[in-house]
């Protein structure tokens, strides 16, 4: 036991670092934690850019008086503005996650040309504003301008993105 003890000692003897590895290994540690803090400091400014961003856009979206929404290639709704409820009578709550050929929120006439349109959105054409007509919650017409544009994640479309603009005033006066 005693020689084993006594190589151990004298192994870590002759594996001692000398003044001068201790201080450059300090240096170096040193600088890695100056690199580790101005990281830190670029981490956090982007951070704090982004959660402005984020807030900013979702501002926008909760405030605008059109109808912002989304679909994926399912024609499933994943996202909706708050301004849906104002014109049709949803909360998005009650239409997000549903197919929107399923919502009876268009007359057979508008939904026929929603699919196509959507089908065309999804093979990467913007759709122009085109009129649709839209059945709100109580059963009352609507009339809406809608535009449609592909969103795409690595050269392949992801979603669509649309915007409804509420023209049945204008509806009713021509």
């Amino acid at each position: 036991m005693i020689k084993i003890l006594s190589e151990l000692y004298n192994d870590m003897e002759k594996n001692k670092p000398t003044y001068e590895e201790l201080e450059y290994k300090i240096k170096l540690l040193e600088k890695e934690a100056k690199w580790r803090a101005q990281v830190q400091k670029v981490l956090k400014e982007r951070e704090e850019m982004l959660r402005a961003s984020e807030e900013k856009y979702r501002l926008i979206f909760e405030n605008v008086f059109d109808v912002i929404f989304t679909f994926d290639n399912k024609f499933t709704l994943l996202d909706v503005s708050p301004s849906v409820e104002m014109i049709l009578g949803y909360k998005p709550e009650e239409i997000i996650g549903r197919p929107f050929p399923t919502l009876n929120i268009l007359t057979p006439e508008s939904l026929k040309a929603a699919i196509g349109r959507a089908i065309r959105a999804f093979s990467g054409e913007s759709v122009f504003p085109e009129k649709y007509e839209f059945i709100a919650r109580d059963g009352t017409s609507r009339f809406g301008e809608l535009t449609a544009n592909p969103l795409f994640k690595n050269d392949k479309v992801e979603t669509v993105i649309c915007v409804v603009r509420d023209i049945t005033y204008l509806w009713q006066i021509s």
